[in-house]
């Protein structure tokens, strides 16, 4: 089981992807959450996150910031995307060009999740793979 660091400043959305996660198998014991991009670079230090659900719009310091940052200190860490964005967004775009492993358009669907789980598993999926709406 991974280490997952879920970034969003919405409550309901890191219950509902904690859920989802639990679902699939994912230990809870091993899921942390953070509400900004601020408060996720002490988690990230602290926990030591395989993988990493990263909202792009956030209070105090954004996904894009964020992320940068975290694949500074650890290029091996896979980031999933989580955005109500389009994907041709400038933000998302900058992403994809840094080497997100992959994207999820909210609302979050189950499937969604279980392809990505599974790619993440597997090893497979690589910088800038798109999936969900």
């Amino acid at each position: 089981m991974a280490r997952i660091l879920i970034v969003d400043d919405s409550a309901s959305i890191r219950f509902q992807l904690k859920e989802m996660l639990v679902k699939l198998g994912q230990l809870p014991g091993e899921i942390f959450f953070a509400e900004d991009g601020r408060i996720a670079m002490e988690k990230f230090a602290e926990v030591q996150p395989e993988w990493v659900f990263m909202d792009i719009s956030m209070p105090n310091q954004d996904g894009v910031a964020t992320t940068e940052a975290m694949l500074a200190q650890q290029p091996e860490l896979r980031v999933i995307v989580l955005t109500g964005l389009r994907r041709e967004d400038p933000q998302s775009m900058r992403l994809i060009m840094q080497g997100a492993f992959a994207f999820l358009s909210k609302p979050l669907e189950m499937e969604d999740i279980r392809k990505v789980i599974k790619k993440l598993e597997e090893g497979l999926g690589g910088a800038g793979r798109i999936m969900g709406g």
